[in-house]
C-alpha cells in the first residue's frame, strides 16, 4: 500500500499531470488535446501520459495514427481509495 501511495503522490506532484487528469475526468482525449489543455508540447504530453499509464491511472488506446487517452476511473478508485 505504501508504494501505491508513494507512486500516486509522485504522479500528483506534477501540476501538469493533475491538469491532464482533470481534463480526462471530463472525457477521453488525444495526446495533442492534452498538450493543448496543459499548455505544453506534444512530446512533453507524451512523457506525462506514459508516466500516468505506467502507474495505472490512464489507458492509452491507439486509433489510427492517434493515441486516445482515457481515465481508468474504476481502477483508480479500487487502487487508491481505501
Amino acid at each position: 500500500m505504501t508504494n501505491d501511495i508513494t507512486e500516486l503522490a509522485s504522479i500528483l506532484s506534477s501540476s501538469t499531470r493533475v491538469e491532464m487528469l482533470v481534463a480526462l475526468g471530463e472525457h477521453e482525449r488525444t495526446v495533442t488535446e492534452l498538450a493543448h489543455v496543459a499548455g505544453i508540447g506534444v512530446a512533453s504530453a507524451s512523457f506525462h501520459v506514459a508516466r500516468m499509464a505506467e502507474s495505472g491511472l490512464v489507458c492509452v488506446n491507439p486509433l489510427g495514427n492517434r493515441r486516445v487517452i482515457t481515465l481508468k476511473a474504476r481502477e483508480v478508485r479500487l487502487r487508491f481509495v481505501p
